[in-house]
């Protein structure tokens, strides 16, 4: 693909135009001498480097570059600046100023390898850019489709029995329907709590592999762990399922993050598990923390039929993906990892790693 240059020339009899040479080296020049236009330009037309030649009527190339890189289309826009000769003080120049900078005499070769390198590396960066948001809007739109969907065409179908029941239903089969629309609500509501929160790790964490928590905070995991994955599995109606075996142990982790790594890991082991089997949580602490959350076999059900009125079978399946993304991105925020083997006939396996703590000593009176 050809290179795009934006071409911001000042006074023609300063110095011949730059443009007829760089279209003879194959880029193609969009050439302009108004310092607005030529930014406007630069939003519309998408060059891939900006090249501020000469003074501009009205308008320092400082001024010119500050409304590039404030500008949302054109914030990260590589700008090259010919300048008369080379600065006392390059440092100042490039800070206040553009990415990169020739004095004259100009050396042509050194101004096309530059020219080169700053649209290779723009066009990568975007490639990047695009490739994350795509990401991120497939996993929206997979998410959407399996995690709303399925808790509205819930509601819809219990709405519709509801509706109907009337004549032929007594005040139990009405209020045991009414509680599972409720309950579908719920799930829902918590989906959309999930996907905002997904939103704003994507932007915390994007161009970062990790990020240990400020200020090195550290969490008692047993206590934490012990304590969330009781609370969620009353909550599941499953405590009599739950088997916990835990060493005890400190992470380097915040207590609120933790709560909900566990609380979602639990969640999802026991939405694929049938009732009545065990869901089982251990840990251990070496030269890393490392809790294991460990369900049955999944169930594979037929999605459509557990909507079906009939019978009033529900199903608590949804909202998992985004909640094991949200999962880890906090996982690796905190510097650690997440593992998830799913097996068939042998269930899944959620395995964390964070990074090992030591319990705080106690401050003397």
């Amino acid at each position: 693909m050809v290179a795009r240059i934006l071409l911001l020339e000042g006074a023609a009899e300063r110095e011949e135009s730059l443009a007829p040479r760089l279209s003879a080296e194959g880029f193609d020049v969009l050439a302009e001498r108004d310092p607005a236009k030529g930014v406007q330009m630069a939003s519309e037309k998408q060059p891939d480097v900006v090249v501020i030649n000469g003074r501009l009527p009205g308008c320092s190339a400082s001024d010119i570059v500050k409304q590039l890189h404030t500008a949302e289309p054109t914030g990260l826009l590589p700008v090259v600046q010919i300048v008369d000769s080379a600065p006392h003080d390059p440092q100042t120049l490039l800070d206040f100023g553009p990415d990169d900078y020739l004095a004259r005499p100009l050396d042509w070769p050194a101004f096309l390898a530059l020219l080169s390198a700053r649209t290779r590396r723009w066009r990568e960066w975007n490639a990047f850019y695009n490739r994350r948001i795509e990401q991120t809007r497939s996993k929206v739109v997979q998410a959407l489709s399996h995690e709303v969907f399925y808790p509205l065409l819930e509601i819809e179908a219990n709405g519709e029995y509801l509706a109907r029941s009337e004549a032929v239903a007594g005040a139990s089969a009405v209020a045991d329907t009414g509680r599972e629309i409720v309950s579908a609500a719920h799930r829902l509501h918590r989906m959309l709590g999930k996907l905002m929160l997904a939103a704003t790790l994507e932007e915390e964490t994007a161009g970062a592999e990790s990020r240990l928590p400020a200020g090195g905070q550290t969490a008692d995991a047993y206590a934490i762990v012990k304590q969330t994955a009781v609370q969620t599995a009353q909550l599941c109606g499953r405590e009599e399922e739950l088997v916990l075996a835990l060493e005890p142990a400190w992470a380097q982790v915040a207590a609120v993050d933790l709560e909900w790594i566990v609380e979602e890991l639990i969640r999802h082991a026991f939405s694929v598990s049938p009732p009545g089997a065990a869901v089982s949580v251990a840990s251990r602490a070496k030269r890393r923390y490392e809790l294991t959350v460990t369900a049955a076999p999944e169930v594979i059900a037929e999605r459509a039929s557990v909507y079906l009125p009939a019978g009033h079978r529900t199903t608590s399946a949804l909202g998992l993906e985004i909640g094991l993304e949200i999962v880890r991105r906090l996982v690796v925020m905190h510097g650690g990892s997440l593992e998830v083997r799913r097996k068939a006939g042998k269930g899944i396996r959620a395995v964390v790693e964070l990074p090992r703590a030591e319990k705080p000593r106690p401050v003397d009176a």
